[in-house]
């Protein structure tokens, strides 16, 4: 089988694996370019590190146990002294916050103990919303209670989701309809939960961190406590990569990861297949084409991808030539699981496998057009997949139905 897949050992072409903790481009990605123009927190060996703007790094996945490349869009944390919860821009009610506590995530002695006197004790931020979704998250470490929630205030309701740290902080409780959340266990007693909610614009919002003794209601004593680090407000419909702020907002800007298609052996424009072992966090907040890979034109006018349709997180492959779709081919629905899949194109012929299933064939396809790059993990410079690519795969010839079958089983 002629192939090329982004590592070669020994000259026999094998697949790529982003698999372990890496803090630099291996060298057989030496004809790659990385940029990223600011520092980026991802988890590596059961702990928060930090990279320095434009270094490479891949991060660890909770749910699958498994390394992965996690290329993000550029977020910008708008809470302020989002680790110094003792400062003014946090409002204490009925709570007081004692700084170094216990060890945080990021290993150091720098995580906080929030403590309550007596019921309706939490931290909070205000901010002022646009018309858009905001996701609020923090990493949470069980005090002496069961549960804790977060919450965001949309200037008339507090929308709040609990969470049961005696049950692998699963979901207890809803107050008032937020529209999503996630809790991930990143190790040492430590977990990252987040919810999500569409605002309208305006002033007296409110970003919120309570403990609770309550399965189903914010009920709080003189005395609970609960452990917090890191906390983070962004607009978007998923928490990114936590982004640490003092004074002032913070950005992280977007992960790009390339290499001209020149310096890939074997490439023809004529006949190619993509491969891609890939899972996305998060479904909803859009129709955002989530790209895990890419062969493209600079303007992606001419391009074959394979991604995943963000509101319903729906896995898909697209070939499109002079700026018209050729072909879109749909997976069945795939939500936030591992999924694996791969596209096969040559003249008439554009054949699409995921997890081992293959979509109809599509047998009227015109060729992309002088295509220069190929990107992983983002469109050019959108359509970021911000999910973890575990391995993917460039073949210098388009596969049989067959075996991009078993290549994505």
């Amino acid at each position: 089988m002629s192939a090329l897949l982004l590592m070669s050992e020994a000259g026999n072409a094998t697949r790529f694996k982003f698999n372990s903790p890496m803090t630099a481009l291996p060298g057989i990605l030496s004809a790659f370019t990385y940029t990223r123009s600011s520092n980026k927190t991802v988890l590596q060996n059961g702990r928060l590190v930090t990279l320095s703007a434009n270094q490479f790094g891949t991060s660890y996945d909770p749910v699958t146990g498994l390394y992965g490349y996690l290329p993000e869009t550029a977020a910008t944390n708008l809470l302020l002294y989002s680790n110094d919860f003792s400062n003014v821009a946090w409002g204490k009610n009925n709570s007081t916050i004692t700084p170094n506590s216990t060890t945080s995530p990021d290993g150091s002695n720098n995580a906080s103990l929030l403590t309550c006197s007596a019921n309706n004790g939490y931290v909070t931020q205000g901010f002022t919303s646009s018309a858009a979704i905001y996701t609020h998250a923090v990493y949470v470490k069980k005090g002496n209670t069961r549960y804790c929630q977060i919450s965001i205030y949309d200037g008339v309701s507090t929308h709040t989701y609990i969470f049961d740290f005696d049950n692998n902080c699963a979901l207890t409780g809803t107050l008032a309809s937020p529209e999503g959340y996630l809790a991930e266990n990143i190790g040492n007693g430590w977990f990252r939960i987040s919810i999500r909610k569409t605002l309208t614009a305006g002033a007296g919002r409110y970003a919120t961190i309570w403990p609770s003794t309550s399965p189903t209601s914010s009920v709080q004593s003189n005395g609970d406590t609960l452990y917090i680090y890191g906390a983070q407000l962004e607009t978007g419909s998923y928490a990114s990569t936590y982004i640490p702020t003092t004074s002032a907002t913070a950005t992280r800007a977007a992960d790009v990861l390339t290499v001209p298609l020149a310096n890939i052996a074997g490439f023809v424009q004529s006949e190619y297949t993509l491969f891609a072992d890939c899972r996305s966090p998060y479904v909803g907040g859009g129709s955002v084409a989530q790209v895990a890979m890419a062969v493209r034109d600079a303007t992606s006018t001419n391009t074959a991808y394979i991604y995943m349709l963000d509101d319903v997180g729906q896995p898909v492959g697209l070939v499109r030539s002079g700026g018209v779709n050729q072909s879109i081919q749909v997976g069945s629905i795939s939500g936030v699981s591992r999924y694996k899949h791969a596209l096969s194109v040559i003249s008439n012929s554009s054949k699409y496998s995921k997890n081992g299933t293959a979509s109809a064939e599509d047998t009227t396809v015109t060729m992309p057009i002088s295509p220069t790059t190929l990107s992983i993990g983002v469109e050019v410079s959108s359509g970021h997949f911000n999910g973890y690519i575990y391995s993917s795969a460039l073949y210098t010839r388009a596969l049989s139905q067959a075996q991009i079958n078993g290549l994505t089983s």
